[in-house]
């Protein structure tokens, strides 16, 4: 799913529909458990997360996360265009690659509002873990979504 963001933001407060373009009626519809993005007005706003620090402020009603999720000895095997060009910080998701799931998870409830959504972008191999994290934080309907290669790459639930 490809969104130009840099298109809607002119607008802060759309509906999912006018966000999303009519022919992308797979990505509308796999929200059918999430009432809240079908027609309400959408506030977007984007954090770039440095440092390691959360700083949002208010509630959501969706969070959308790309955090580092590689495992730390994977990081000298990838490929030189990415690790040595991305800054490590934008990589290393710690010894199991989930150290940043476990954090946004935890603090995510004091974000979202009722039924809001929490979603992950995730490594082909963490969609399980990630999803048995929000369910112990209690998050609802979770769901793993594949990429075009078949992989896992999305996971999303709602508190």
């Amino acid at each position: 799913m490809l969104i130009n963001l840099s298109d809607v933001l002119s607008e802060r407060h759309k509906t999912i529909e006018q966000v999303v373009p009519a022919e992308m009626n797979e990505f509308k519809t796999s929200f059918g458990n999430f009432p809240i993005l079908e027609k309400q007005p959408v506030n977007i706003v984007i954090k770039h997360v440095k440092q390691r620090e959360l700083s949002i402020e208010g509630k959501m009603d969706l969070i959308v996360s790309n955090p580092p999720y590689i495992e730390q000895s994977v990081i000298p095997t990838l490929m030189p265009e990415v690790k040595d060009c991305e800054p490590m910080m934008a990589l290393d998701g710690g010894e199991d690659g989930l150290d940043f799931y476990r954090r946004i998870i935890a603090e995510a409830p004091e974000y979202l509002k009722d039924k809001g959504i929490l979603m992950f972008e995730i490594g082909h191999n963490q969609g399980k873990a990630v999803e048995n994290l929000m369910k112990e934080k209690g998050f609802l309907d979770i769901a793993i979504q594949k990429d075009y290669a078949g992989l896992d790459r999305i996971v999303y639930g709602h508190l």
